[in-house]
């Protein structure tokens, strides 16, 4: 019997450290993965510095170019590529409960290449079906 508790009392911590070391790397080198795949995605790029003009705009409906101007992009430097982090909100079902998440994303504009990593939801909530208990 005592050795049945001491199997109990030490195996099992031992376990949940083996497991916790486990994830711990697991993420460690999850991260390492994809620093180095967004550092090959913008890898190769030329920054070419073109600044936008004022008729870098014509052709563009007239709302979008009033939006463009105001916001002040001429005169800028056109932007190549971005990184995002999102906060969002999101429903698995379409009646269902909003849930916070969260995401990274990196886009080439010039080609449309897009990249989505580390996105995890929050939380998830949980109705359970009628009749469980």
């Amino acid at each position: 019997m005592p050795e049945i508790l001491f199997v109990t009392l030490v195996g099992i911590p031992v376990v949940l450290a083996l497991v916790a070391e486990a994830s711990f790397f697991a993420n460690l080198q999850f991260n390492k993965d994809v620093n180095k795949e967004v550092g090959q995605f913008f890898s190769g790029m030329e920054s070419k510095r073109d600044i936008i003009q004022r008729n870098d705009l014509e052709g563009l409906p007239p709302v979008v170019q009033k939006w463009l101007e105001r916001s002040r992009v001429v005169g800028k430097e056109r932007i190549e590529a971005v990184r995002l982090k999102q906060k969002v909100s999101m429903r698995i079902k379409e009646e269902g409960p909003w849930m916070p998440a969260a995401g990274e994303v990196t886009w080439k504009l010039e080609t449309g290449d897009c990249d989505w990593y580390r996105f995890e939801i929050k939380e998830i909530e949980y109705n359970k079906p009628a009749g469980c208990r």
